[in-house]
């Protein structure tokens, strides 16, 4: 080989490596771009499953055969959620049973809570995050239908629907 081969094989090499490198940074800021976003719809994706499975259990606690039960779904406020269903068996207070769960937006941290309380102890309840970055959440309420609709949309500007109906 001539040092002008070996020169012409040089600035080939370079030229590859500079164009690796910033096709490599473009990739690497598309994925820090949509990495959050996809994280928070796949969050919220699982917020909407949760409140299908709450509504879907059909085995809560009875109330007294007098008087007429509470309301199995109840909309609070525009932005708070009650379901009464049954909570798990890995709970903190172990096995499974009717609870309330309550899904509540709090504006200010903008975070979707849930809240558990099982009905046998109702002051104890655990709340834990579902998910940040919420900038609206939504619940609207036909009793008559029983169609309960969920909004939720994210600060980066996405947002998922979901109408449910239950027995």
């Amino acid at each position: 080989m001539t040092i002008l081969e070996l020169l012409a094989a040089l600035a080939l090499l370079g030229a590859l490596c500079s164009l690796l490198t910033s096709w490599l940074v473009t990739v690497s800021r598309l994925s820090a771009d949509r990495g959050p976003r996809l994280e928070w719809r796949s969050a919220a994706l699982r917020i909407l499953d949760a409140i299908g499975d709450d509504l879907s259990c059909g085995d809560f606690e009875p109330g007294d055969r007098k008087s007429k039960p509470p309301p199995r779904v109840e909309v609070l406020e525009p932005t708070q959620l009650r379901i009464a269903t049954r909570n798990s068996a890995t709970l903190a207070w172990g096995s499974p049973g009717p609870a309330i769960h309550e899904y509540r937006w709090d504006r200010m941290s903008q975070t979707l809570l849930l809240s558990i309380s099982p009905t046998a102890r109702p002051a104890w309840a655990a709340e834990r995050p579902l998910a940040r970055a919420v900038a609206d959440w939504r619940v609207d309420l036909d009793h008559e239908e029983r169609v309960l609709t969920v909004t939720i949309k994210s600060r980066y500007g996405d947002g998922l629907n979901r109408r449910f109906t239950w027995p």
